[in-house]
């Protein structure tokens, strides 16, 4: 068994600027790619896994996936973010805690965290 968890920080079209840059330049969330890490039950690890590539063994369970032959739980995932600058240049990050990257609008999306995870259900 592989275990993962999910956990989604950023949306098309938000607003952020990172708090480490000095100058606090503003930029536009222009595209989100998770990529995971699997952990099989032996402890094997399985790295930069594509979650598009993922999908639900039982629909609508939210914790399992299946990448190939493997079946896996969700237990942790990072973002890698394409932000649209004011200048009109594309920085790319990879973000490990939401609390690097600020957004500055609401996101666009409803708070969905009660429902169950699905593939498609969080783009």
């Amino acid at each position: 068994m592989i275990f993962l968890a999910f956990q989604r920080g950023f949306a098309h079209g938000d607003v952020v600027y990172s708090i480490v840059d000095p100058s606090k330049q503003f930029g536009r969330v222009v595209e989100v790619s998770m990529v995971v890490d699997l952990e099989t039950s032996m402890g094997e690890l399985i790295e930069g896994v594509n979650s598009k590539s993922l999908s639900d063994y039982v629909p609508f369970i939210r914790d399992f996936v299946v990448h190939g032959s493997w079946l896996g739980r969700v237990s942790r995932v990072f973002d890698q973010v394409s932000v649209l600058l004011n200048n009109g240049s594309i920085c790319d990050m990879i973000v490990e805690d939401p609390d690097d990257v600020v957004p500055l609008t609401p996101s666009l999306f409803v708070d969905d965290s009660h429902l169950f995870y699905y593939p498609g259900g969080a783009c």
